[in-house]
């Protein structure tokens, strides 16, 4: 029932997994681009490793803007969450929206720091997405 809000939840979460695989791939770019090791022949390099160079720049700079794109659309992200969670009445259902849907936490997790037993933990988690499911009524 509650399967559509619970994913908009995690669309936050899912930004942030792909932002982290973009950075990994800019890591490992920029790593291939130092040098192994100096040429110590004396002999001049070949020109394919300036080819090399370039496009390796070229990757670079297309990681770095794909890395910006996903910044933003992270803040955007968590900024809509925040927003519905903030119209949340109860703060305790504040507290666990947030804990889950914003910093990741596991249910188990949650229901360790708020005091609550694994079964209180899904009751409050349902209500929790019957209050951002009225949040969402309330703003069409």
């Amino acid at each position: 029932m509650y399967e559509m809000i619970e994913k908009s939840l995690f669309a936050y979460q899912d930004q942030m997994r792909e932002r982290e695989r973009i950075k990994i791939k800019l890591d490992i770019l920029r790593t291939e681009m130092l040098p192994k090791s100096p040429a110590m022949t004396g002999m001049p390099g070949s020109s394919n490793q300036g080819d090399k160079m370039a496009e390796y720049i070229v990757r670079v700079e297309e990681y770095t803007k794909k890395l910006q794109i996903a910044y933003d659309k992270t803040f955007r992200e968590m900024v809509r969450i925040e927003a519905l969670i903030s119209l949340v009445d109860d703060s305790t259902l504040r507290q666990l929206l947030t804990c889950r849907y914003l910093k990741g936490a596991k249910w188990e997790e949650i229901a360790e720091m708020m005091n609550y037993s694994e079964q209180r933990m899904y009751q409050l988690r349902l209500d929790a997405l019957r209050a951002v499911s009225n949040v969402m009524d309330d703003r069409k």
